[in-house]
């Protein structure tokens, strides 16, 4: 009896000790696993597009952001469209909360531009090291990511951050490609969004 009872509490303890470490992993590779499944479906679409996806899609790019873009990627017009009503240019908006994408799409569904913005989403380590190192005791308002993309000049990205300490706020931008500010600027009443 006491060897049954022994073996119950070990594979009960085995249980519960496996379910607390599977709910941990989703947790912490939440974003792996989506960026995973994004490459996953990229192998299955058509490859026109494949140039856009290159060009905006990084490592330190939030899922949630990713997922907006490969909307914008795998949206094929050939399927909503005749191709006897189809236009030359089609715009297309995906939005998603307060982000948004803007893509324009040729008559056979190639992107020739976009124009993306997302605010207020977990910043790269490289900028909020930047931040906190150029700007101790201030803290994170808000934050926007802007995309350009044209499929003849290439890709214009970029971060604007605010913010504050007190009274004060300050508007910060960084290049997508740098871990320093290219630009700062002191926010005052008068233009303050």
């Amino acid at each position: 009896m006491k060897n049954l009872l022994i073996g119950l509490l070990i594979i009960g303890l085995t249980n519960l000790s496996y379910s607390q470490n599977s709910f941990r992993e989703l947790e912490t590779t939440k974003d792996l696993r989506i960026k995973q499944s994004i490459s996953t479906e990229l192998k299955s679409v058509s490859l026109l597009n494949a140039p856009y996806l290159e060009k905006v899609q990084n490592d330190v790019k939030p899922s949630n952001i990713m997922q907006l873009e490969l909307m914008a990627f795998k949206y094929n017009i050939k399927k909503l469209i005749n191709p006897i009503n189809r236009p030359q240019l089609l715009v297309v908006k995906f939005s998603w909360s307060t982000n948004w994408l803007i893509a324009k799409y040729d008559h056979n569904g190639k992107i020739l531009s976009t124009h993306e913005e997302f605010k207020d989403f977990k910043l790269p380590n490289h900028i909020l090291k930047s931040i906190s190192l150029n700007h101790p005791n201030w803290s994170i308002t808000t934050n926007t990511y802007k995309v350009s993309y044209n499929s003849i000049s290439g890709v214009k990205m970029g971060y604007i951050v605010v913010i504050r300490k007190g009274n004060q706020k300050k508007k910060i931008h960084f290049d997508s490609n740098t871990k320093y500010p290219t630009k700062a600027s002191v926010i005052t009443n008068n233009n303050l969004k």
